[in-house]
């Protein structure tokens, strides 16, 4: 998986190329402190999900719930998939700090979300400018706010070929963060995920999701690839 095509996925399909890095490296200075854990981890509602734990990932600097059973892809970007899948593309949860984009140094991309949010640095500011974003392309003809949570708003992106992206922009300690869960085939639908408790799982675990300090190769508990 290229760069490019990694970026493309995890800011959904909304990256402009930029002749000169459009992020401050001011930003990447800014103190993230750790995460504390929840004192009680929430049951899932749905079988598909399982188990959930806490993990703390300091390679994309972010530490959320997750399936405890899922297995991980480390191509570039955290990709959590259930045991019995193979394609990201059939169903997969990717989550990722966007501050990641600023701490590795990456340059000459214009990352979308994250240059709004830096102009826009609040939740309600960087969802509407993201709308707007959307609205001027024409993608907004394919997407609708499904949900608000404490620190999060959802979106379902409905994609050519049976695709349903989930994707929930997230803030927590002034940095900005991206939850997707992609689904293809029978599943999905929103009633069918509704129905099933997968949808409140999803929202569970943005709900969950922490900014902590960048720190690659650090992770816990280790990951089963």
């Amino acid at each position: 998986m290229s760069k490019q095509r990694l970026i493309t996925l995890l800011t959904c399909l909304f990256l402009l190329a930029a002749p000169l890095a459009a992020c401050s490296k001011e930003n990447s200075r800014e103190k993230v402190h750790p995460a504390v854990p929840p004192a009680e981890i929430p049951a899932a509602k749905s079988e598909r999900f399982g188990r959930l734990v806490w993990q703390e990932d300091g390679t994309y600097a972010y530490a959320m719930l997750r399936p405890i059973h899922w297995k991980t892809i480390d191509n570039n970007a955290r990709i959590y998939l259930p045991p019995d899948v193979s394609d990201p593309a059939e169903f997969s949860i990717i989550a990722q700090s966007l501050q990641i984009f600023e701490r590795i140094g990456i340059k000459n991309v214009y990352v979308e979300p994250l240059a709004l949010y830096r102009q826009n640095p609040t939740l309600k500011d960087w969802t509407q400018a993201m709308e707007y974003s959307w609205q001027q392309t024409g993608a907004m003809a394919n997407i609708e706010h499904i949900q608000s949570l404490d620190q999060a708003e959802v979106y379902a992106i409905h994609a050519a070929g049976g695709i349903l992206r989930l994707t929930a922009l997230a803030v927590d300690q002034d940095q900005p963060m991206i939850v997707t869960l992609d689904i293809q085939g029978d599943l999905a639908d929103l009633n069918r995920l509704r129905t099933e408790g997968i949808l409140e799982d999803f929202f569970t675990i943005v709900n969950s999701i922490r900014a902590i300090p960048y720190q690659p190769g650090i992770v816990n508990p280790a990951m089963q690839e």
